[in-house]
């Protein structure tokens, strides 16, 4: 299984071993090491951060506020 490095337009950096191909991304790999990918848009970036959340088993709930 290959990781790969995403890294959101303000910087944050997150490993996974998802298929850049799904995400709107610019990826380049230095010496054949590892490979690092650049998401290019927020509906990417939201889209990303929300599959990362689903494989960390995370719970997203609305909340109301009065």
């Amino acid at each position: 299984m290959e990781v790969t490095r995403f890294v959101l337009r303000n910087g944050d950096v997150f490993e996974s071993s998802r298929d850049p191909e799904m995400f709107d991304t610019y990826c380049y790999q230095k010496d054949g090491v590892e490979r690092t990918c650049l998401l290019l848009s927020d509906q990417t970036e939201l889209d990303f951060l929300m599959v990362m959340g689903v494989d960390m088993q995370l719970k997203y709930d609305c909340i109301e506020l009065s």
